[in-house]
C-alpha cells in the first residue's frame, strides 16, 4: 500500500508537470527573434491569468526491448483528457492507454486540499494526499524560468489552423537538462528512487539529449493552442539509465538490456479557455 501511494503521488506530479508545460511553455523564446520573444511574453501573461483550460494530448511510443538475444515489441498509445480550474484549484484527468493488446483507463481528480482521487473502473477509488511530492515549486512562473534556461534556436516555421483559428508555429529544441532540473526541483527524483527502491535516482537524468519541440500561438487570442514534443531520444536514454541502475542495484550489472525507441511523440491541444464547466469530484470518490 505504501508503494502504491508513492506511485499515485508520482503520477499526479507528472500529470501536473504536463499541464504546466502547456501553460509555462508559452515562455519558450529565442534571444535572436524579437518578435518571437514579444509574442511569447504576451502569451505567458495571458495563460497565467486563465481561470480554466482543457487539454487533449496524444502520446505514441514505439519501443523494442532486447534481453539475451530475445526481442519484444512494447508499443504503447496513450490519450489524456485534462481539465484544470482555479478558484478552487481542481483538476480532472482521464487517461486511456493501450499496450500489447490491453487497454486501461484511469480517472484522477485533485482538489484544493491537496487530495488525489484515483479510479481504474469508476467505482472503486483510492485517496491520498499529494503532499508527498513538492508540487508547490511547479507554478507557471517557476516552470517558465526553468524552460527559459533550457531552450535554443526557436524560430517561426509556418501557419496552421488550430481550433478553427489561424496560429503561428515556432520550432526549436528543449534541452534534456530541463527534464532533470524539473524532476530535481519538484522532488520527483527522490519519489522515483523511493518508488523503485533505488535510493538516489538523480543520475537517471544525466546526458538525456534534447527534445525537438513546437509551440503554436493563436494569432487572434495570443494564447498557446498546441505544442508537440518529440521525446524519443530523451526517453531512450532515460530508459537505458533506469534499467542499468536497476540491474546494478540487484547485482546483475553483467546483464545487458538493449532499448530502442523509434517514436515517442506527444501532441497537446489546448482549448476551452475560461469556459471549462466546474469540476465536481464524485461523492463516491470522497468516500
Amino acid at each position: 500500500m505504501k508503494k502504491m501511494s508513492k506511485i499515485l503521488a508520482l503520477t499526479l506530479a507528472l500529470a501536473m508537470l504536463l499541464c504546466l508545460c502547456a501553460c509555462g511553455g508559452s515562455g519558450t523564446r529565442s534571444a535572436s527573434s524579437a518578435d518571437f520573444e514579444t509574442r511569447l511574453r504576451e502569451a505567458q501573461e495571458k495563460m497565467a491569468g486563465l481561470e480554466s483550460m482543457h487539454m487533449d494530448m496524444n502520446m505514441d511510443v514505439t519501443m523494442e526491448l532486447s534481453i539475451m538475444g530475445q526481442s519484444q515489441s512494447m508499443d504503447m498509445r496513450a490519450y489524456y483528457v485534462m481539465d484544470v480550474q482555479t478558484n478552487p484549484n481542481r483538476s480532472k484527468l482521464v487517461m486511456t492507454s493501450s499496450s500489447m493488446g490491453q487497454t486501461q483507463e484511469m480517472t484522477m481528480y485533485t482538489d484544493e486540499n491537496n487530495m488525489v482521487y484515483v479510479s481504474n473502473d469508476g467505482r472503486n477509488w483510492q485517496r491520498q494526499s499529494s503532499q508527498s511530492v513538492d508540487t508547490s515549486t511547479m507554478d507557471p512562473d517557476t516552470m517558465l524560468q526553468l524552460m527559459l534556461k533550457n531552450t535554443s534556436g526557436f524560430r517561426e516555421t509556418g501557419k496552421e489552423t488550430i481550433n478553427g483559428s489561424q496560429a503561428t508555429v515556432y520550432s526549436g529544441e528543449l534541452s534534456g537538462d530541463y527534464v532533470k532540473e524539473a524532476f530535481d526541483m519538484t522532488g520527483l527524483s527522490d519519489s522515483l528512487g523511493s518508488t523503485l527502491g533505488m535510493g538516489d535516482a538523480s543520475g537517471l537524468f544525466d546526458n538525456l539529449g534534447t527534445i525537438p519541440m513546437t509551440v503554436a500561438i493563436d494569432d487572434e487570442s495570443g494564447l498557446v493552442v498546441r505544442y508537440t514534443m518529440d521525446m524519443a531520444n530523451v526517453m531512450e536514454n532515460l530508459m537505458k539509465n533506469l534499467f542499468d541502475s536497476l540491474l546494478e542495484s540487484q547485482g546483475m550489472s553483467g546483464v545487458k538490456i538493449e532499448i530502442k525507441i523509434g517514436n515517442c511523440m506527444a501532441t497537446a491541444t489546448l482549448s476551452q479557455f475560461n469556459s471549462v464547466p466546474e469540476i465536481v469530484i464524485p461523492a463516491e470518490a470522497k468516500g
